[in-house]
């Protein structure tokens, strides 16, 4: 299915909705016509595939969502021009989409979800919109790294991660994104230009669920208490020692492991806490605390054994 040419024609429209049209596969070039349109919608249309280079004429676009399209694949690879009032773009749910832009000109967007798509990096143009505040990149599976430049987007206020499962560190300097209050996730790195936990001293903001990955990296319990756990307002904390949880790589120091888990103390009042790959002989004293106080509602304390049980 698809719409005729002959909707170039409504100079006027400004909304253009479209949802679990299960049979649309594109819209037309004349969609570029349609000079008035500030909100396209195309939301669960299982079989659109692709979206026309004309949208790239429509200027007073604010709103773009796409979401839950599973057979899009690529998104305005052929874009030319300048998106200037675009504010939102989501695509979330695209689990088929791999390829954005190479190159995308839209300054006060404000709002990009790429949430389960399939996207491996983020391309250099959306490091560069400085008026960027919310970058929603959860289940993004497939995503192996965030640019150094990341850093720059000093507007930002949510970069949620979680979920994004082959993300092996964090890129240095995550310290100077300070408005930040929603990062999901954190991936303790092994190489020099890798981000350090104590970073997160600076992200007092952060609250919500947080998650805590390769651990086993972490040699110096003293970063991890520099991180502050404690001061932040977060209700749900995942930490891990291991991504895969392979027993090569479970193998760690132990009383290592017991110092790092001791510096990393949650907040008093936080509701579910859960731990995977420690390999400690003893709990640290502020779980015993914890514990005590009932505050948390949870604990689920994965071993390097990996037999969960339940405090």
């Amino acid at each position: 299915m698809t719409l005729p040419e002959s909707i170039g024609k409504l100079k006027k429209l400004q909304t253009l909705e479209f949802n679990y049209i299960t049979d649309l596969e594109t819209l037309p070039q004349s969609i570029g016509n349609c000079q008035d349109l500030q909100s396209l919608q195309l939301n669960y249309c299982e079989k659109l595939r692709k979206i026309p280079s004309s949208v790239g004429r429509l200027r007073k676009l604010r709103v773009l969502h796409i979401i839950g399209c599973s057979s899009l694949q690529q998104l305005l690879l052929e874009f030319n021009g300048e998106l200037s009032n675009l504010m939102t773009v989501n695509l979330h749910g695209c689990c088929g989409l791999q390829d954005l832009p190479t190159t995308l000109s839209c300054p006060k967007l404000r709002t990009l979800d790429l949430s389960e798509t399939k996207v491996t990096v983020l391309p250099q143009w959306v490091i560069s919109i400085c008026t960027l505040e919310c970058l929603y990149l959860q289940n993004c599976e497939e995503l192996l790294d965030l640019p150094k430049g990341i850093i720059n987007l000093k507007n930002l206020e949510v970069l949620n991660l979680v979920g994004c499962s082959k993300l092996q560190c964090m890129p240095s300097g995550l310290r100077q994104l300070t408005r930040l209050r929603n990062l999901g996730s954190f991936a303790v790195g092994c190489g020099g230009d890798d981000a350090r936990i104590s970073e997160l001293e600076n992200l007092d903001m952060i609250s919500g669920h947080m998650e805590i990955t390769n651990l086993k990296y972490l040699k110096d319990p003293s970063e991890a208490e520099k991180a502050m756990l404690k001061r932040k307002n977060i209700w749900s904390l995942d930490l891990s020692w291991s991504s895969s949880q392979t027993k090569e790589e479970l193998v760690s120091d132990v009383e290592q492991d017991q110092c790092v888990l001791n510096a990393l103390e949650p907040p008093s009042k936080i509701m579910f806490l859960k731990i995977c790959g420690y390999r400690g002989p003893i709990l640290p004293s502020w779980m015993v605390k914890q514990n005590d106080s009932s505050c948390c509602a949870g604990i689920l304390f994965k071993q390097a054994s990996l037999c969960p049980f339940f405090l």
